[in-house]
């Protein structure tokens, strides 16, 4: 090989060795939002007004729960003897008591607040007044209180008044969203506005 073809080669190899791969960048398109234009407002629209519509129709529905409302969570409550000898259990607020023995065994009495809080952590609706409870007796059982009792599965867990169970098995009384409450006995009802540490059951709106 000839000094010229040699110096050639060398060349070549030099150029080879000096290489770098290039790398290829993809540049970063963040994500556009929508515009006003490119959203189906019909189905927008459509959507937001059927559940207004749900809302409503559950707000004012004469359909009750199928049972009273509990607090399934029971993490640190003490279980505790009711001044009148009557075995809870009471979660730390003292603001839920649990029946743990007898034939309302397992019924939660609540104060207002507690269920206003209780109720809305849970997603559920209680009715707005009292007055609900009296459409439901005249509208779905034309004022017969019996079967109001029969087919709506009203319990007599009593209510909680100074710090006592009363009335136990011959009493209920049920929460309202304003603060009032309807009370009734086997034969007859009526609605009241109780002290707020008091405590009642709750049945709330139907799903």
């Amino acid at each position: 090989m000839s000094a010229p073809e040699i110096k050639e080669a060398l060349k070549e190899v030099k150029q080879t060795s000096t290489k770098t791969e290039k790398k290829v960048y993809v540049p970063f398109t963040p994500k556009k939002e929508p515009k006003e234009d490119e959203i189906n407002l019909e189905d927008f629209y459509d959507d937001k007004a059927k559940k207004q519509e749900s809302k409503e129709k559950q707000e004012n529905s004469l359909e009750l729960a199928e049972k009273n409302f509990r607090v399934e969570d029971t993490k640190n409550r003490k279980e505790i003897t009711d001044p009148n000898g009557v075995k809870v259990k009471e979660n730390p607020k003292w603001d839920v008591r649990e029946y743990l023995e007898g034939g309302n065994k397992w019924e939660q009495l609540f104060t207002c607040d507690s269920a206003l809080r209780e109720t809305k952590k849970a997603g559920k609706k209680l009715p707005p007044s009292w007055t609900r409870y009296r459409d439901i007796i005249e509208g779905k059982y034309a004022w017969n209180y019996q079967d109001f009792l029969e087919w709506e599965k009203i319990t007599f867990p009593g209510v909680r008044e100074n710090d006592w169970f009363q009335d136990i098995d011959l009493e209920f009384g049920l929460h309202c969203a304003d603060g009032s409450y309807f009370n009734g006995y086997k034969y007859k009802w009526f609605a009241k506005w109780g002290k707020k540490n008091d405590g009642y059951s709750v049945r709330c709106l139907k799903d």
